[in-house]
């Protein structure tokens, strides 16, 4: 089941699931997990963060998870990986993978694609390096915990400058599922750090999003703003030039005068105070990051609700990437 062409009503499923998956420190497995007695994980240059966070969300139900390894991803055939991708998934009841290619930029989406295909047991593609499913959902739902239903819902994806740069997954993931659920996104980025046109052309085809190059722009009319310092894919595979492209945009900084008094906040952690965002934001009451736990945790474990209840649903192993 490709993210890409889940419709809204599959989106809201998934994000209801969420709403009496946890209350804020309960621990119950929800009924639909009872007989997943064991979580395998096969994961690929995903960022330490999302590791512990996925381990604290299991954990909070009380299922084991094996971190199985993809035994040097990059250096292996696609079948040796795909033989790896079976033993594993024949040990385990659910499997939640990433992978993400260090040098072609989407290979590591169409390696997924490749594993969606010989799925054999329920699973969960949590990032590749077009799209991080996790985190863009966690995001989506601090929003909707926050404000109620994204549907007309301003919310800016915005490019900020920092020097820990990331691949634009998370921003990918936001701007086409938010226009999905019919917010009005818009996307705030110098023009030297655009994200793929195939996000943007299919972002269109739910409405549509306003794309702003240039900081004359500020203050940022938006009920919601997503701050990341996402990477340059020209030069994905010459990471070492993205500080010096960076450099010509040092004010692309987010304070509070570049967004209305009552924005929220969030993104994926960490922010690089002071040079990203300033204190004063990340220290604010509109600052939905300090939830990113348990925003995670719901959003993993209600998306495993899905998946399964669809995999019985349909008598057959559902692979969501």
């Amino acid at each position: 089941m490709n993210i890409e062409d889940v419709n809204s009503d599959t989106l809201d499923k998934i994000l209801a699931f969420a709403d009496d998956t946890f209350s804020i420190r309960s621990s119950i497995r929800p009924p639909e997990l009872h007989d997943t007695n064991h979580i395998g994980g096969l994961f690929y240059e995903s960022p330490s963060l999302e590791i512990e966070s996925i381990l604290n969300s299991v954990n909070r139900i009380g299922i084991p998870l094996t971190p199985f390894s993809w035994n040097h991803g990059a250096a292996l055939s696609t079948d040796e990986l795909l033989i790896r991708f079976r033993m594993v998934s024949e040990a385990v009841d659910f499997l939640l993978t990433s992978f993400i290619d260090l040098i072609s930029f989407s290979e590591g989406r169409l390696f997924t694609e490749k594993l969606a295909k010989n799925s054999i047991i329920p699973s969960f593609s949590i990032r590749d390096d077009v799209y991080a499913n996790l985190s863009g959902l966690a995001i989506l739902l601090g929003i909707r915990q926050a404000l109620g239903s994204l549907a007309g819902k301003r919310i800016s994806v915005m490019w900020v400058y920092g020097s820990n740069f990331v691949l634009p997954s998370v921003a990918h993931f936001v701007i086409l599922q938010g226009a999905k659920l019919g917010a009005n996104m818009s996307l705030v980025t110098p023009d030297k750090f655009p994200v793929l046109n195939r996000v943007i052309r299919k972002s269109e085809s739910y409405g549509g999003i306003e794309v702003i190059e240039h900081t004359d722009t500020f203050p940022i009319k938006a009920d919601v703003v997503i701050p990341i310092n996402w990477c340059r894919i020209e030069d994905f595979s010459h990471p070492e030039r993205y500080s010096d492209v960076a450099s010509e945009f040092r004010d692309w900084y987010l304070d509070d005068h570049k967004i209305a008094e009552d924005c929220l906040l969030i993104s994926e952690p960490p922010l690089q105070m002071d040079v990203s965002v300033s204190k004063r934001l990340i220290q604010g009451k509109s600052n939905l990051i300090s939830g990113w736990y348990n925003l995670v945790a719901s959003s993993l474990v209600s998306t495993m609700r899905f998946v399964k209840t669809e995999s019985n649903k349909l008598a057959e192993p559902i692979f969501l990437y």
